[in-house]
């Protein structure tokens, strides 16, 4: 009897805690939708399936992939202005020609028969970059470099992209067979209680047996609840990490309850 009354009292002594775990959860999303903790406590304290991810990211060939992120999209535009920067650098070496002139009107008189006279001008200039050639090419060196920084920014940026798809997406894969093996383990143990129960009632064994039996199941339970929950964070990093374009209708049943 002592043996089992500190069994209990073992389990009692594990439920604040996972009360306050409970807690500070709720409190947490209800910072997150910006509404009273109260409101969120009530709803969730009803009791309900727990979720986890019922559908596959599609995350599709890599080129594809790279563009919904927003940080791969932005190192693009800059690598495409710095490119365009070297050719306006380079256009800047060789002779420029512009097209100008002027129109002068005036009114004269001296004479009845003339009232007006007009002057005008037209014709192009030209600029040659003799003076500052020296500059001017080393500032198409300097455009060239800024590229090549660009471009391995960019470079690094979509392989830093690929990376955290590719974890995501095992890890995804990795704890939905986790979750699949805690079930079979969750069932087993259930089958094993309900034995130990028929057991104890036909006196072939003690309640200790059966406190055993149960603490077993609540520990598989527990099991299953944290790998369902990490199946569940590991669902949204996989679509944070390939842009959250994923789309509900095109994807595919990978879990079910």
């Amino acid at each position: 009897m002592l043996q089992t009354e500190g069994l209990v009292n073992q389990t009692l002594a594990e439920l604040p805690g996972l009360e306050a775990g409970f807690l500070q959860a709720a409190n947490h999303i209800a910072t997150l939708l910006g509404v009273p903790a109260g409101t969120v406590t009530a709803s969730l304290t009803k009791g309900s399936a727990q979720p986890m991810p019922r559908y596959t990211t599609r995350t599709g060939v890599p080129a594809d992939l790279i563009r919904n992120r927003p940080d791969i999209r932005a190192a693009e535009r800059r690598l495409q202005a710095a490119t365009a920067q070297i050719g306006v650098n380079e256009a800047n070496l060789y002779p420029s020609i512009q097209l100008g002139g002027s129109i002068n009107a005036s009114r004269v008189f001296t004479n009845p028969g003339v009232t007006n006279m007009t002057s005008w001008s037209f014709g192009p200039s030209l600029a040659l970059p003799i003076f500052n050639g020296g500059e001017l090419r080393a500032r198409v060196k300097v455009a060239r470099s800024q590229a090549e920084q660009q471009y391995l920014t960019w470079k690094s940026t979509v392989l830093n992209a690929v990376e955290e798809v590719e974890n995501a997406q095992s890890a995804l894969i990795r704890d939905g067979q986790t979750v699949a093996a805690l079930r079979k383990v969750v069932q087993t143990n259930e089958k094993t209680l309900e034995l130990a129960r028929e057991s104890y009632r036909g006196g072939a064994s003690t309640i200790l047996d059966v406190l055993d039996a149960e603490r077993n199941v609540a520990s598989a339970r527990l099991s299953l609840a944290a790998a369902i929950r990490q199946l569940a964070r590991d669902y949204v990093a996989l679509n944070v990490a390939i842009g959250g374009g994923a789309e509900i209708g095109a994807a595919e049943t990978v879990a079910s309850k």
